[in-house]
């Protein structure tokens, strides 16, 4: 019988946040022939049962000179953050070396089980022969490696191993394009030639494999927020499409409703970004040198991805809203980033249902009316978002209502905002005035920074 031995590791905060319930999780569901080990980083103990701990730094003493040597390096997003992810690459490598198994199991702290994985399952998954690596590879990236297996008894396995550690060892990470650890292990696997298994299935096509393929039946990812919520949501249109073929053509790189005939002319009239179309690129720009920090950006109206895009590459984390079905299918095909986080839900000033409609020929203008597609409505307060650096706001006359659900996080927080208030009778139909948003903002301690096309930055007093 294959021998199986799962790892992982966590920080203090990670432990409080996700790390005691993945672990109860695992000894609910996986078979008691395997062991997990969990590597301490800065805890000393677990209070729930069955797991070998081990301190990391003592297991990998090379891990704190790597990060003395690298912690002052400036990263612009989490791709180029080395020594956060240099623990996963320590806990490995010892791992893979000093654990009599078969096959290690690696899982991110934050993977929960839900449903009972059988040996047989895991027989299934595992990497056999020829191949070292069974992972979760993507189409258009870099795989997600919240879970993988490696086959120890493979003949170059200590091989390849001795090549993933020296990249931190000797900082040959930052000869590559990437620096965290799923772009790292990849460009071991490929320079190696080693042969690899796919365990994504059709959640290949997707930014999310782990819950959108075979590995879904038994685990959840709770990735960004979805910590706090405790759940992920499956990449897959909601609502009336669910199930259909949903119509799209391409604008300039850029993935629409096969309707809409509108925005040809507005990305024909901005700048593209690495070979594809831009919007309202310069009100985006005008905001950047009033915003403090770039850790956290939150896109509410995302329609079909085009402000998140950008601030994709500024940001290191980017939270985006958009309730309507056929928007979120071309979000999902248009942006395809790990550290990008959309829910298909609108915002309100309370929790509940409201109607859109939508129109065919400038799908931008999708807005809550007494009729059409039905979507569930929640508060910007309830996702508890934490560090927002900067939020923009575009729901075509409902900014009121969004921002009245947001009330603690805005004050708590004080992002940037822009938000759109366009004179065209859009926030009328609500019965509000044209600037009732830019108002309330500023009774609670904004001030307009400036006004382009329609459109406020305020920021805080």
């Amino acid at each position: 019988m294959t021998r199986f031995a799962a790892i992982s590791t966590f920080n203090r905060g990670g432990l409080e946040l996700y790390g005691r319930r993945m672990v109860r999780s695992f000894h609910e569901h996986w078979p008691r022939e395997v062991s997990l080990r969990v590597y301490s980083e800065g805890w000393d103990a677990l209070d729930c049962f069955g797991p070998e701990i081990v301190d990391l730094a003592s297991a990998s003493p090379w891990l704190d000179a790597f990060k003395a040597r690298n912690r002052h390096k400036r990263f612009h997003n989490f791709r180029w953050d080395a020594v956060r992810f240099s623990h996963k690459a320590a806990a490995v490598c010892h791992a893979a070396r000093a654990i009599d198994a078969d096959v290690l199991i690696w899982l991110d702290g934050d993977t929960f089980t839900h449903s009972p994985v059988a040996i047989a399952d895991l027989d299934a998954l595992a990497p056999v022969g020829d191949e070292w690596i069974s992972w979760l590879d993507r189409a258009s990236m870099y795989p997600e490696c919240g879970f993988y297996m490696l086959n120890r008894r493979h003949e170059n396995h200590h091989g390849l191993i001795s090549a993933f550690e020296a990249m931190y060892v000797d900082d040959a990470l930052y000869g590559l394009s990437e620096y965290h650890d799923s772009y790292v292990l990849q460009q071991v696997v490929e320079h190696a030639g080693a042969v690899s298994k796919s365990l994504s299935g059709p959640g290949r096509a997707t930014t999310h494999p782990l819950i959108n393929g075979p590995l879904g039946q038994w685990f959840d990812h709770l990735k960004g927020t979805r910590k706090r919520e405790q759940r992920s949501r499956p990449s897959r249109p909601q609502g009336p499409t669910a199930g259909k073929i949903l119509a799209m053509k391409e604008i300039r790189g850029i993935w629409f409703p096969d309707g809409d005939t509108h925005f040809a002319a507005q990305l024909a009239q901005n700048p593209l970004i690495d070979g594809r179309g831009t919007y309202q690129l310069r009100k985006f720009q005008a905001a950047l040198p009033h915003v403090k920090f770039r850790g956290h950006a939150v896109d509410v109206g995302a329609h079909v991805g085009l402000w998140s895009r950008v601030m994709a590459l500024a940001f290191e984390k980017v939270t985006a809203f958009e309730p309507l079905a056929e928007h979120v299918a071309c979000f999902e095909r248009n942006i395809q980033a790990p550290h990008v986080e959309l829910h298909p839900v609108a915002l309100a000033e309370k929790a509940g249902e409201l109607r859109f409609a939508a129109d065919a020929v400038n799908s931008g203008n999708a807005a809550v009316s007494d009729s059409g597609e039905t979507v569930r409505a929640l508060t910007l307060d309830s996702f508890r978002l934490k560090g927002i650096d900067l939020i923009k706001i575009d729901v075509e006359g409902f900014e009121v209502p969004v921002i009245s659900g947001g009330e603690k996080t805005l004050k708590r927080e004080k992002p940037a905002v822009i938000v759109e208030q366009k004179p065209n009778g859009s926030a009328e139909r609500y019965g509000r005035g044209a600037t009732d948003a830019v108002e309330l903002l500023r009774s609670w301690g904004a001030e307009v920074v400036w006004e382009i096309g329609g459109d406020f930055l305020l920021v805080w007093k």
